[in-house]
C-alpha cells in the first residue's frame, strides 16, 4: 500500500533548540511540537487551568488530551496504516501510563521529530531510526499512542501563559 506523506510547515532545525543551553532546558516536547519557544515549559491545559490528573493512573492519558484539546489543537482521525492528512501541522501523543506524555512533529522532510522535555530535539527514536510514524517507531516506555493532532501557532492557546 502506497501511502503519500502529509504536507508540513515544520522544519527540522535542532540547532534552534539545541544550542542554546536556555532554550533547550526551558523548553519541553510540547513547546517543541507546536514549534513555539517560550521558555515556559508549557505544559497541556495549563494555560487554561487544566492540572493533568495522575491519579488514578487510568485517568492519566485522558486528562492529557482534554488539556490538548482545551489548548486549541484538534484531533485528527488517523488511517490503519497511512499518516492522516492534516492540512496544518501534524504532532502525536504518546503516554507512558501514569507517569508521563511525550509529543513527536512531522517536519517537512516527511519524518517525525520530538524534544524530550529538557534534552536535544532529535529526529530519531529509541533505536536511533529515523521516525516515519511514531505509532509504530520505538517509543521507549510511552506504551499508549493517544492521537495524533493539528497545530497551529496561530490559533493554539497553550503557550502563551507559562
Amino acid at each position: 500500500m502506497f501511502c503519500p506523506r502529509p504536507p508540513s510547515t515544520s522544519t527540522y532545525e535542532p540547532h534552534l533548540w539545541n544550542n542554546r543551553t536556555f532554550v533547550q532546558r526551558r523548553n519541553n516536547c510540547y513547546n517543541y511540537a507546536s514549534n513555539i519557544i517560550t521558555n515556559t515549559f508549557a505544559q497541556p491545559g495549563r494555560a487554561n487551568r487544566h492540572n493533568i490528573t495522575r491519579n488514578p493512573v487510568e485517568l492519566y492519558g485522558d486528562s492529557v488530551y482534554y488539556g490538548v484539546l482545551l489548548d486549541g489543537l484538534t484531533p485528527v482521525p488517523a488511517p490503519t496504516q497511512c499518516l492522516p492528512n492534516a492540512g496544518l501541522n501534524l504532532i502525536a501523543l504518546v503516554i507512558w501510563p501514569g507517569r508521563d506524555y511525550h509529543f513527536y512533529r512531522l517536519d517537512d522532510n516527511g519524518f517525525f521529530s520530538h524534544k524530550a522535555g529538557r534534552s536535544p530535539a532529535r529526529n530519531v527514536d529509541n533505536s536511533n531510526n529515523l521516525i516515519l510514524d511514531p505509532r509504530t517507531c520505538d517509543r521507549g516506555p510511552y506504551t499508549v499512542f493517544k492521537g495524533f493532532f493539528t497545530t497551529n501557532i496561530f490559533k493554539v492557546r497553550h503557550l502563551m501563559w507559562g
